[in-house]
């Protein structure tokens, strides 16, 4: 009597255990999978056994959109639910990485865009020259040299 007690109690404790799990931040999808494999239903046939384990995993992943997109794939069994995960998460790395790409790409577009700057005609230049620049014997040289090329062209 006594060890169908603890049996039970321990049962007990171990169900109430899966209905809170979730799935640590570090932790694997074949580790957060092993710990519910080891459900404490022995009385339950197989079937409801998968069903239970399929439901805990779901609850347990760490993202509620992504574990709706697990049920509605409607696996039978907690190995079926482990590789929807799996393939899941797959994807939805692959296209961070790629948005991540797409970003780093259109940044360097953005760089090259400010860098390359278009051409301002002389005149426009040695006006700004002028007015940034206090001495005038330089000024003076600048429209000279200006001129100059001008006239050779």
């Amino acid at each position: 009597m006594r060890t169908r007690y603890i049996d039970e109690r321990q049962a007990d404790k171990y169900r109430a255990e899966l209905q809170i799990r979730r799935r640590k931040p570090r932790e694997s999808l074949s580790e957060l999978h092993h710990n519910i494999h080891a459900l404490p239903y022995p009385k339950l046939k197989a079937d409801a056994r998968e069903e239970l384990a399929c439901r805990h995993f779901t609850n347990a992943l760490d993202d509620p959109d992504f574990a709706v997109k697990v049920k509605e794939r409607t696996p039978r069994t907690l190995n079926a639910a482990f590789r929807i995960v799996l393939r899941l998460e797959a994807w939805a790395k692959n296209v961070k990485q790629e948005k991540q790409e797409e970003d780093r790409t259109e940044i360097f577009k953005n760089e090259v865009r400010i860098t390359a700057k278009p051409e301002t005609t002389k005149s426009t230049q040695h006006t700004q020259h002028t007015e940034s620049r206090p001495n005038d014997g330089l000024n003076k040289l600048e429209t000279q040299m200006t001129q100059i090329h001008q006239e050779l062209k």
